[in-house]
């Protein structure tokens, strides 16, 4: 029994030494019930902070963790790492940090949906704001070293069995996020006309709706209708392939109602034949959106992080809109061109 008790006290004054060689370190809370989108976006922003303060960072367990190469690159956090600081201190922003700063102390910052955690803009911009993730993104991407270390964490150990469009064709990739397991109803009408704007009255409605609550997250399927139109219009004669990645569990409907609006020559949609949910195909469709040409997209954190580690020549993201009582307009939309080396 003495042998084993020198053991555990071996491997805990081990753990202890090696955590002392760090004064200061950073970890992040993961909320329960929280998809993995939501876990990555708040990954992202907590190595970011990393990156800029040198602070080594403590990596807790998430669903998917473990299949991604992060669960080996970098540090684990437990609660075995926190009571070896002196000081755990909760920060929102860089300002919290240098308020803050002292020797011995984690610095934590919490789950996604609790805050507005973002660090090279002055105050807290709420998450639900399309303009907080495309100054994150394009803030991570102006800094290459970071975004070469963070491609190499958010892959997967083992390959995945990923969309491939048919040869010779140009990848578009439409990410259709549908209220699912976890979100509320819907409120707004999917397809609409200028007539019925005009006749409807400018006023936001409210009540127990995912679409009234978040707009830009569940965006109606006439503005991936009016983006695709401007895709196809803009790639002129080139074959295009649509795939439709959603949570929805009849991409079939979805996909029928989009080929009524969309030209019939030179185009294929594509999209899962098998069981679809939220909790299905949901690394194989991160990969595959990364790899997609185009992407259009939601103001979701799951495409967002496609977006981060992709390589797209362009990707269309809602940036603002209005709602005309049941019609959620898409007033105006980010047009991210892929970034020149």
């Amino acid at each position: 029994m003495q042998h084993y008790k020198n053991i555990v006290v071996g491997l805990l004054l081990s753990v202890s030494f090696s955590i002392k060689l760090y004064t200061n370190a950073l970890t992040f809370y993961v909320g329960k019930n929280v998809r993995l989108g939501d876990h990555l976006i708040t990954y992202c922003k907590a190595k970011f902070f990393s990156y800029k303060t040198n602070l080594p960072l403590y990596c807790p367990y998430f669903k998917y963790k473990e299949q991604l190469m992060l669960d080996t690159i970098e540090k684990s956090y437990s609660e075995e790492i926190k009571i070896m600081f002196k000081h755990q201190v909760l920060i929102h922003n860089f300002t919290d940090y240098f308020e803050h700063k002292q020797p011995n102390t984690l610095y934590m910052t919490e789950a996604f949906f609790n805050n507005g955690f973002w660090f090279p803009t002055s105050g807290d911009t709420p998450h639900t704001q399309p303009h907080h993730f495309h100054d994150m993104i394009n803030d991570f991407k102006s800094h290459p070293s970071f975004m070469q270390k963070l491609k190499q964490c958010i892959q997967p150990k083992i390959p995945l069995r990923l969309i491939v469009p048919p040869e010779g064709y140009t990848s578009i990739g439409v990410h259709v996020r549908k209220n699912g397991l976890y979100d509320k109803p819907l409120y707004a009408k999917q397809y609409y006309t200028l007539f019925d704007i005009n006749k409807a009255k400018n006023i936001t409605p409210s009540g127990p709706f995912s679409d009234i609550t978040v707009p830009a997250r569940f965006p109606p399927e006439q503005y991936y209708i009016a983006q695709l139109l401007y895709l196809l219009n803009k790639l002129k004669k080139q074959k295009c392939y649509i795939h439709i990645f959603t949570n929805d569990p009849h991409p079939d409907a979805i996909a029928e109602r989009f080929a009524a609006f969309l030209p019939q020559e030179n185009i294929s949609i594509g999209y899962r034949t098998t069981t679809n949910n939220d909790n299905l195909h949901v690394l194989e469709d991160l990969f595959s959106m990364a790899q997609c040409d185009y992407l259009i997209r939601p103001h979701s954190c799951l495409s967002s992080i496609a977006e981060i580690i992709g390589e797209h020549t362009l990707v269309i993201s809602p940036r603002s809109w209005q709602w005309f009582d049941t019609i959620l307009w898409i007033s105006d939309v980010y047009y991210t061109q892929k970034r020149k080396k």
